[in-house]
């Protein structure tokens, strides 16, 4: 499965990976056509920050457990 599946799947979830997940959908600049790591490089330039790097690492780490 690749990472915007699971981020399409992790959306519908009414918790705060699911909030991460609605927002990067939302978000027009998102690189949905290009590979993992390009997706995970444009989350990591956007999530910087003390609030989200945490909802960040939990989205990274469901991900690599889920695929």
């Amino acid at each position: 499965m690749d990472l915007i599946t699971f981020i399409e799947i992790s959306a519908g979830k009414f918790d705060r990976l699911g909030e991460l997940s609605r927002d990067i959908l939302l978000d027009g600049d998102f690189p949905k056509e290009q590979s993992d790591k390009e997706m995970f490089e444009c989350i990591d330039f956007k999530m910087i920050g003390p609030l989200n790097s945490q909802i960040y690492l939990g989205l990274k780490r469901a991900y690599l457990k889920f695929k």
